[in-house]
């Protein structure tokens, strides 16, 4: 890492800590936004329903079991092979891909999550940051920018060493941030129901494997091991264990079998990979889920769909198999098969996020979008804060032709990602339309009137 990489790393963990020092009074969310702004301008995001989701609910899990279970977290996962994970100010937390890939059990997976959620609750963001309180919002987002290279790579590799991965350069000024952390993030482990251990196999596996690599997996670099950490942290994983077997759950398996398909670059190769995987463990259900994968990934359909439907009759109610089904179906275009997939999904799990977004699409796509409105409508409340969800409702109502209505829920998407000048256009435009009842006139203008309160709020701050 370069001395230059070295002072940015300090820069943007000190982030949260600065808030004070953008505007007179910029929030850790706020912080946090903007920050999450920033990486998704550098670095490719798995845009997976079925990822983000398990991402999540695991997030969430471990963070209701840290000593400020009330602070909010959000979890995303990084569209790269690097084996890291970091965490931002607002408590946005960066796990890469690699890093879900290159773990064995869902333990591993949690304790490096459960790690980087101490680094949060502990402050060690803010505590690293004294010297920061005079950089300005613009300064940082130049320095974020500056970073960004015609290499995807150099600047997947940069924006892990700007997060609190590399910046542990700057936590070094504190050596005893890390150790608080696994301490933390393994009492966090054995709350929530996983194996204590599960932190310490991970960088153990990663330690003994970076032995016969000529470059270290970059947590490794960012979070430094030693055999005197790894000891300390089983001793305290010891004392926690309370059962003799963790096992993993379908969906960690599942899910990471998604993530091996999206990292996966040329289908054929990875076709190849996941057909030797099926030889090697041929009654495994993950290696046949990855196969299913392997051959969507080639635009085989029916081969994926060959493999599915067994995998489904063996199980049921695992809703993601019926999921992949319809994901084969609806790219083969045959949206009346992938919506029949999706009702069986949505029967059996009617709160489950990505069933219900991709049904209510695939019911548009097969001309059933009054269908469509009447099933995401009733969501409004519980995903209020998703601009994804506005943003298909809005294209839904377009479809029927509520033209109000569908600028009314792309405002409340844009709103939603803090855009609140686009979010106003929109608005404008919505009641700019012919033929509005009554009720819509006054929904609309009383969205008008708060963007505008909130508008002026934001000016003063």
């Amino acid at each position: 890492m370069t001395n230059l990489l070295k002072k940015l790393s300090i820069f943007i963990i000190s982030f949260s800590a600065i808030s004070t020092g953008l505007t007179a009074s910029f929030s850790d969310n706020q912080a946090g936004r903007e920050f999450f702004k920033m990486v998704q301008k550098q670095v490719p995001l798995v845009d997976d329903p079925l990822i983000d989701n398990y991402i999540n609910k695991l997030g969430y899990k471990l963070a209701s079991y840290s000593d400020t279970p009330q602070d909010p977290f959000h979890f995303f996962v990084i569209k790269s092979g690097v084996i890291n994970a970091f965490a931002g100010p607002g408590g946005y937390i960066g796990v890469y891909g690699g890093l879900i890939a290159a773990s064995k059990t869902e333990s591993e997976l949690a304790g490096v999550i459960a790690h980087e959620i101490a680094h949060v609750t502990q402050n060690h963001l803010e505590r690293g940051s004294d010297r920061m309180s005079n950089l300005t919002l613009p300064a940082i987002a130049a320095m974020v920018a500056g970073i960004a290279t015609g290499n995807p790579q150099i600047a997947i590799g940069s924006i892990a060493g700007v997060t609190a991965g590399a910046a542990q350069y700057s936590i070094n000024v504190t050596r005893g941030y890390e150790e608080e952390a696994d301490s933390i993030g393994i009492e966090i482990l054995a709350k929530a129901g996983f194996n204590p251990n599960g932190m310490a196999d991970f960088f153990e596996k990663l330690q003994e494997k970076s032995r016969y690599d000529s470059q270290p997996p970059p947590i490794l670099m960012d979070h430094p091991v030693t055999q005197q950490r790894i000891a300390q942290a089983r001793e305290r994983a010891k004392k926690l264990i309370k059962k003799d077997d963790y096992p993993s759950s379908p969906s960690y398996y599942l899910m990471k079998a998604r993530v091996v398909a999206e990292l996966s670059q040329d289908p054929m190769k990875f076709l190849a990979y996941a057909k030797n995987h099926v030889k090697k463990h041929a009654n495994s259900p993950y290696a046949q889920y990855l196969l299913a994968l392997a051959y969507i990934n080639d635009n085989e359909y029916q081969s994926a769909q060959d493999i599915l439907a067994p995998l489904t009759k063996a199980d049921p109610l695992q809703i993601i198999y019926s999921y992949t089904q319809a994901q084969a179906a609806y790219l083969a275009k045959d949206y009346g098969s992938a919506s029949a997939y999706l009702k069986n999904a949505y029967d059996n799990s009617d709160d489950f996020y990505p069933v219900i977004v991709f049904y209510g699409l695939t019911l548009m796509r097969n001309n059933q979008a009054q269908k469509a409105q009447t099933l995401l409508e009733k969501y409004q409340r519980t995903f209020a804060d998703d601009a994804d969800y506005w943003f298909l409702l809005s294209k839904i109502y377009a479809a029927n032709d509520n033209l109000a209505e569908a600028y009314l829920a792309r405002a409340k998407a844009y709103e939603v990602k803090g855009e609140n000048q686009t979010a106003m256009v929109q608005l404008q435009m919505a009641q700019k339309q012919p033929n509005q009842d009554d009720f819509t006139k006054t929904i609309v203008q009383a969205e008008i009137d708060q963007l505008k309160k909130q508008m002026a709020r934001n000016s003063y701050t």
